[in-house]
């Protein structure tokens, strides 16, 4: 279902994260699609541990965790071109997303049209190389943490359940479908839908101040969430599983308005784990 299409039933929503979040599938997606692709569309095999141990640092292990594909790229390639080899036509990818209203294959394929670039092209080549080489992942190296399904089950008793992701729709939709969450979501709002503060805007929109949280694991849910004044529960990298073990407790509070008094504290917590 769309935002369009969407209808609220409760008067509180959580909003969810799905890579590195709710499903275990960050680390594997980096290591064996996007990075993999990187290497073999630019022709980086020379230089892969130096090459992938960068795409590993700005996509999982710091501050730009959960960034956007085409965002990461972007910085991916400009440590490329100032400490391996030069990328041509490095500046059209940077100008795509700078002035992008989306990130997406699709708003990419448009872009092109007007601002032709060999650069852009390869970009997405890059970018379908990596959605087929997530579909070819095997589907048992990817699973729930520990705790989501009981815990999502559980929200749905006071809460509408959106999936806010920056990843492609349909490896979303299709994830969330074969773990079994289907029953229990209302809404989903993909890369297609735009970014991750639009898609939370357009659904705040339709609650109570003060009633809708994002639950994510990146910095990029937590700028999200600042900007359109709602909460945020962070899904700590390497500690996931206690991480959905403890939500309850700090649901209790957001559903009785008592968040205010440690929401601080919790986002400490989450900055402190990326540093």
């Amino acid at each position: 279902m769309t935002i369009e299409e969407f209808t609220p039933k409760h008067k509180f929503l959580i909003c969810i994260d799905s890579d590195g979040c709710a499903v275990d599938s960050m680390t594997i997606k980096h290591k064996k699609a996007f990075g993999r692709a990187l290497i073999e569309t630019w022709h980086l095999e020379d230089y892969n541990d130096k090459v992938m141990a960068e795409w590993e640092r700005i996509n999982l292990y710091s501050m730009t965790r959960g960034i956007n594909r085409f965002l990461g790229l972007n910085m991916a390639l400009n440590y490329i071109n100032q400490n391996i080899k030069p990328i041509d036509g490095l500046a059209d990818l940077t100008k795509f997303v700078e002035t992008a209203k989306s990130y997406s294959n699709n708003a990419l394929e448009e872009y092109i049209k007007s601002n032709p670039s060999k650069l852009l092209e390869e970009c997405l080549s890059w970018s379908n190389l990596t959605n087929k080489y997530i579909k070819e992942l095997p589907e048992s190296s990817i699973n729930l943490f520990k705790n989501v399904k009981d815990q999502i089950k559980r929200m749905t008793d006071n809460s509408d359940i959106a999936v806010v992701s920056s990843a492609n729709y349909d490896a979303v939709y299709n994830e969330w479908k074969r773990l079994g969450l289907m029953d229990y979501v209302s809404v989903f709002c993909t890369q297609n839908e735009g970014t991750k503060e639009k898609c939370l805007e357009r659904l705040s929109k339709r609650y109570p101040q003060g009633n809708v949280i994002m639950v994510g694991d990146g910095p990029g849910d937590l700028d999200a969430a600042k900007s359109n004044r709602i909460y945020f529960y962070p899904i700590l990298a390497g500690s996931e599983d206690k991480s959905w073990k403890k939500i309850n407790s700090y649901l209790d509070l957001f559903y009785t308005s008592q968040l205010d008094y440690c929401q601080e504290k919790i986002i400490d917590s989450f900055k402190d784990n990326l540093r």
